[in-house]
């Protein structure tokens, strides 16, 4: 690694990143997340590990809390900051004259850690990792070389070189200085399950990392604060509960820190605004899914891309999770295949998810290394951790005992690979119905829309049931999946207090201005189903 100081302790990188974000057009100010760390600093629960999907903003939280906790740069910093929420509302301590936010900024050194980096060259894990330590015990000494720690940087190699130590030097010197200085440090660690999602080391070597990890942090004085993000959750059934000391938060589970991870609705109104070509009802469209805590979450990254390029598109699916989801997939599992058909006319499914994290990537890692046949897991127990990931990773939305794809994004790559499969002439099959139903549909062609009904009544075994009402919605959002394209389906809505099976509200890049309403009656005709419509007045909200 070149020697160029400062990329770890004080890292005048993840300054400049805070600065770029702050002077941004679109930059969304996420800096309240600081007063709920300044509630646990210093507190037994102040190692945190807050898991997202890619580009929900954990990287630039993490610049956040690097160029306010730090001492070197704390004036400059400080001029940013006091235009920013972590400063408003603040209850002004009387004995000290200065708020809880004053009080402990720039009261810290940090060290920064990004375990996807700086890997080309390195054969062992044992090997990068001390590299690593290296170059951040340099920085820490070129740094409190020129303050008054100077004799004590010398005491401390002195005892290094006493005991030999060849591993967790970092550990060892923090000790050492936090005795003799009270220094504390909070930390940054980013992409820290990078080690796991790659083939590069052995499962042994991963197993060392966790240990490596709790030997730096766990009931370290010298700890004031971790923050350790990455995309897989610790999880459960690791060598030996190594990281039980975090407190855990991801994308199936957190209460309290969602709101800092993605844009809410409102502040993509407010992002909007600034563009003002975009409206908020388009971003929606296609980005709106994530719904945590009773809150509308948008991935970040794809709204400040279509703000940029003032245009809906695939951005953040065009970012490497494509692989992702195939990976992701295991159509050998019993009822993947009749779920994904599902999943892809908007319906959900009902499951139970458990936590997924490394630990049972460690398990599959170990089940591929022996050979061991996958299939010893019961059916439920696959499924369950298949799309448990797929949680993890934001394909799917985990709400209420549910999960579903998203947005309208990730429904494109959803049809996209399934389109893509052999297996999966059926969807094909659909695919071809759907687009001569809405055309059957649109010129009141009532035999053709018969005769489709029956076709894909048919095709779906699953739909092969004795028909009722609920089946015959599962039929009708098959028989209209594509329709999708250029209408907002709604289901069961609300009109006037009286439900509609299903309204199909023309899109803005539907030429064809046709509102679709359908009411759905079984065992009865025709007449009564349209009767039913001009009795309940369905239409009355949309004669214009």
């Amino acid at each position: 690694m070149k020697i160029v100081t400062n990329i770890f302790f004080d890292s005048t990188e993840q300054y400049q990143r805070f600065k770029e974000l702050y002077e941004d057009k679109y930059f969304v100010d996420k800096t309240n997340i600081i007063k709920k760390f300044n509630e646990i600093i210093n507190t037994p629960i102040k190692n945190v590990c807050i898991t997202k999907s890619r580009r929900f903003g954990k990287s630039s939280i993490g610049s956040i809390i690097i160029a306010y906790y730090s001492k070197r740069k704390k004036k400059e910093f400080k001029e940013i900051f006091n235009k920013l929420n972590i400063s408003k509302n603040e209850d002004i301590n009387t004995e000290k004259g200065k708020s809880k936010y004053e009080e402990i900024m720039g009261k810290y050194h940090t060290i920064y850690l990004d375990f996807s980096r700086y890997h080309e060259g390195f054969e062992f894990l044992k090997v990068y990792l001390s590299t690593l330590e290296n170059r951040i015990l340099y920085e820490l000494k070129d740094n409190f070389e020129y303050l008054e720690y100077n004799p004590i940087l010398k005491k401390i190699e002195s005892l290094l070189k006493l005991i030999n130590i060849n591993s967790n030097k970092l550990a060892i010197f923090l000790d050492y200085f936090y005795s003799m200085t009270k220094e504390k440090f909070v930390f940054v660690i980013d992409e820290w399950d990078y080690i796991f999602c790659n083939d590069k080391y052995t499962i042994e070597e991963r197993d060392n990392f966790l240990i490596y990890l709790k030997d730096l942090l766990n009931d370290k004085s010298y700890v004031a604060l971790t923050y350790m993000t990455g995309i897989l959750p610790i999880g459960k059934n690791l060598t030996g509960s190594a990281l039980n000391f975090f407190s855990e938060y991801s994308m199936l589970k957190d209460d309290i820190y969602y709101e800092y991870f993605g844009f809410k609705e409102k502040e993509v109104e407010a992002l909007c605004k600034i563009n003002g070509k975009l409206k908020l009802k388009e971003m929606k469209e296609r980005y709106n899914g994530y719904n945590i805590n009773g809150e509308n979450i948008f991935n970040s990254f794809s709204i400040v891309n279509a703000l940029r390029n003032n245009s809906t598109g695939n951005y953040w699916t065009s970012t490497g999770p494509m692989k992702e989801i195939k990976e992701s997939f295991n159509f050998n599992i019993y009822g993947i295949k009749d779920d994904f058909l599902k999943l892809i006319t908007h319906d959900k499914i009902k499951i139970k998810l458990d936590r997924y994290g490394v630990g049972n990537k460690q398990k599959q890692a170990i089940n591929e290394e022996t050979k061991q046949n996958s299939l010893i897991n019961n059916n439920e127990s696959m499924k369950n951790e298949m799309y448990s990931l797929m949680v993890v990773y934001g394909f799917l939305m985990y709400n209420e005992g549910e999960i579903r794809i998203p947005n309208e994004e990730l429904f494109e790559k959803f049809k996209q690979i399934l389109n893509e499969e052999k297996d999966f002439e059926i969807y094909n099959n659909l695919k071809n119905y759907s687009k001569q139903m809405l055309e059957a549909t649109l010129t009141k062609n009532t035999k053709d829309v018969c005769q489709i009904f029956k076709k894909v009544y048919t095709k779906k075994s699953t739909i092969k049931s004795y028909c009722n009402h609920i089946t015959l919605e599962f039929i009708v959002k098959f028989a209209y999946f594509d329709a999708r394209n250029i209408y907002d389906i709604k289901e069961k809505e609300i009109k006037e207090k009286k439900f509609v099976d299903f309204i199909f509200y023309p899109k803005q890049n539907n030429e064809n201005k046709t509102v679709i309403l359908l009411e759905l009656k079984v065992g009865k005709s025709a007449e009564e189903a349209i009767n039913h419509i001009y009795k309940k007045d369905y239409y009355s909200e949309l004669k214009n």
